[in-house]
């Protein structure tokens, strides 16, 4: 057996297009579904956006001013969470600077730091939404241990654009890095989500629609599917013509193996990752159709 060809899925995925209408529609039904049970909201977008005022100390007429009261930042809105990344920088530098001269001179020493968030969420109206955050602080250190420092901060909703959703469909990646250097020392971690991390689906906006399922399954619900009968007539079970047992590794990875049939001719079977053991999966050939139903089993 060999490996899932990842290749193959990047141009699979490359040539499907986001559904976004049927993904719209997807979200409004999970949304639904998690009111009609009652289902605790993870947070509400107002929160933020009123704590981001009273730390900057604009209440009142320069948040009159500048803001637009209708945008999701002012409504009372609970939401799900779907997906969030976060990170953090600390910077020291490395010398200190001297200021003055004689004994009205002083040293400090430059830093840095920043915490950033990043949210994809379900609002409670079924509406797909991102939430982003950033504080930096730029300090000094002096000579006699005083500290003093400058923060900005930025946070803001909006409604998930293409972009936003498309990148649900790649891994996320956790980061860690420290260094010491001439420049100074710090370190970086957190996590994130990138067009360059790994897809995990081979079609666009599965991903999104995956994290709006895995939420259902969280609360022990699952979207409700019409039975079989009513959705198309019931096929006959075919017998299994073979069993093949895969690894613990295999199954939650994926692989990709070739089967013969009764009738000498093969065929290419993809594992998707994540695939419970026990499942069946029905494979034909090329050339005539013919079915058969196959096995797989974890070791």
């Amino acid at each position: 057996m060999a490996g899932i060809d990842w290749a193959q899925v990047a141009r699979d995925y490359e040539a499907s297009v986001l559904d976004r209408p049927r993904l719209t529609t997807y979200a409004l039904k999970v949304a639904e579904k998690l009111r009609q049970h009652s289902v605790a909201f993870d947070g509400y977008t107002d929160e933020d956006t009123r704590s981001f005022w009273q730390v900057a100390g604009r209440e009142g007429f320069f948040k009159t001013l500048f803001n637009d009261k209708t945008g999701i930042d002012y409504q009372h809105l609970g939401y799900w969470l779907l997906a969030d990344t976060f990170e953090i920088n600390r910077h020291a530098d490395r010398k200190k600077t001297r200021y003055g001269y004689g004994k009205d001179s002083f040293s400090v020493r430059h830093g840095n730091e920043g915490n950033a968030r990043s949210m994809w969420v379900l609002l409670s109206d079924g509406r797909l939404a991102r939430f982003d955050s950033r504080r930096s602080t730029v300090g000094v250190a002096g000579t006699y241990g005083g500290t003093y420092g400058q923060s900005s901060d930025h946070r803001v909703w909006g409604l998930m654009t293409d972009s936003d959703i498309l990148l649900l469909d790649h891994k996320t990646r956790e980061v860690e890095r420290t260094y010491n250097n001439r420049q100074g020392t710090g370190y970086t971690y957190g996590s994130m989500i990138s067009a360059d991390n790994y897809l995990v689906t081979g079609k666009k906006g599965a991903g999104c629609s995956k994290k709006l399922t895995e939420l259902l399954k969280k609360h022990g619900l699952q979207e409700e599917r019409s039975p079989r009968s009513a959705r198309e007539p019931e096929r006959p079970k075919l017998p299994i013509s073979q069993t093949y047992s895969l690894t613990a590794e295999q199954l939650q990875n994926g692989f990709q193996f070739i089967h013969t049939f009764r009738n000498g001719t093969t065929t290419t079977v993809n594992v998707n990752p994540n695939t419970r053991s026990g499942k069946i999966i029905t494979v034909r050939t090329r050339q005539s159709g013919e079915a058969e139903a196959i096995r797989l089993v974890q070791r």
